[in-house]
């Protein structure tokens, strides 16, 4: 259907009420008390849900994704019920009018805030600046956020052209930083927990952090509260300073450029190939490490492997993914041959366990997933900071200069 046909069968579907009967309707709208509002009578409701919906979709498919579907069903209904007030029959003429509140607006780039727990960082540090993430403490900020001086992590979203949105991106990209600290710190051993927004958290006094999360209430058949099942974890803040000052941060500080210039604009040729699957892969990894199931962090370790050298040579006859993705491991970060020849060989293992994990024989025992992710951290290294590989800028650069490697002899 078109665009009009859908709001032109939508304004059929509901009607025009006083507020004191609307409020007893089951889907009813009134943008301001005592004024008239949109109802949806009991017969007519699971065809408008249907049509809406269609509608919601064809806005975010055809028109625009920038939207929230809460602001989009908002938007349908004011204008639904100013469309019904003043008789407008929607032709292909004036169809597009319907959305133009929406279209018309301009992209802003916003400010999120939250707490940020499991760091520990100098109360006098001015605060620290991680491409497009701010660290500090909340009596740093323009505008203070209570009472409290807590840790705050701060990003700003661009293209913003909801209010709704910035919510909705921001857990993404705070799970972001959360992977690429990870990546950098190489906590393998979950010695750390960095919470971002987290309710259930206290402070102990001997500088432990117990964070507590309720899961079971146990009743008896008289609804007689037994007892509360909950689990605890205790760990220790991790020290920011020391990371700041150490070989590691510096050799991968280049992350979080690489985060804000593609958040910024994903399409940007600011950023190269190589550039881009370096990031994709450091937050991979970073995912390995966070998550505490071992099989998820197997399959989190071979995403990070694959999007760092797969390639499509585009033959015919092609060798396999783990011959193409172990020679490109071994030649970056091998020291002589005995040691190219352990990497492949552990590659394949790793891929050979991950086979017969998606098929369901795999104990999770044997899975030495952290050897691997050390060994995708120093790739990276290498890349990053190895005068031989900062040059590359594509794929196909890395994969041509093995071959000539492979032929030169």
């Amino acid at each position: 259907m078109q665009l009009y046909e859908l709001l032109n069968e939508l304004l059929s579907l509901i009607d025009l009420s006083s507020f004191d009967k609307a409020i007893k309707s089951k889907i009813f709208f009134r943008p301001y008390r005592d004024q008239t509002s949109l109802i949806v009578i009991d017969q007519k409701i699971t065809e408008y849900k249907k049509v809406k919906n269609n509608l919601i979709k064809y806005f975010t498919q055809n028109i625009s994704s920038n939207f929230t579907e809460e602001t989009i069903d908002d938007c349908i209904k004011r204008n639904l019920l100013s469309a019904k007030i003043n008789n407008v029959l929607y032709t292909i003429k004036n169809q597009e009018d319907f959305f133009k509140n929406l279209t018309s607006i301009e992209p802003s780039t916003m400010q999120i805030i939250t707490r940020i727990e499991g760091i520990s960082l100098e109360n006098c540090q001015t605060p620290i600046q991680m491409g497009c993430f701010e660290m500090g403490y909340n009596h740093d900020l323009p505008e203070k956020l209570g009472k409290e001086n807590f840790l705050y992590l701060k990003t700003n979203i661009t293209h913003i052209y909801d209010y709704n949105m910035p919510f909705k991106k921001a857990s993404a990209y705070f799970l972001d930083f959360n992977r690429l600290l990870l990546f950098i710190t190489k906590d393998i051993s979950h010695n750390y927990n960095i919470l971002i927004n987290n309710l259930f958290c206290i402070i102990n006094n001997d500088n432990l952090i117990t964070t507590q999360f309720y899961e079971y209430y146990l009743y008896d058949l008289e609804w007689n509260n037994i007892a509360a099942c909950y689990h605890s974890n205790s760990f220790r803040p991790f020290d920011m300073n020391i990371l700041l000052s150490s070989s590691n941060y510096t050799q991968l500080n280049d992350l979080w450029n690489f985060y804000q210039q593609i958040k910024n604009n994903p399409k940007s040729s600011k950023i190269t190939d190589i550039q881009k699957r370096i990031l994709s892969a450091s937050l991979a990894v970073g995912e390995s490490i966070r998550s505490e199931d071992e099989k998820n962090s197997l399959i989190y370790t071979c995403i990070a492997i694959e999007a760092l050298f797969s390639f499509d040579e585009g033959q015919l006859f092609q060798r396999s993914i783990t011959d193409k993705l172990s020679d490109c491991l071994a030649f970056i970060i091998g020291k002589d041959l005995k040691h190219r020849k352990e990497i492949i060989k552990f590659t394949k293992e790793i891929y050979k366990a991950r086979s017969a994990l998606v098929h369901g024989s795999l104990s999770s025992k044997n899975i030495d997933f952290h050897r691997m992710n050390t060994l995708l951290r120093d790739a990276i290294i290498e890349l990053l900071n190895n005068p031989k590989c900062k040059s590359l800028k594509t794929i196909n650069q890395l994969y041509d200069m093995i071959t000539d490697a492979k032929l030169s002899y």
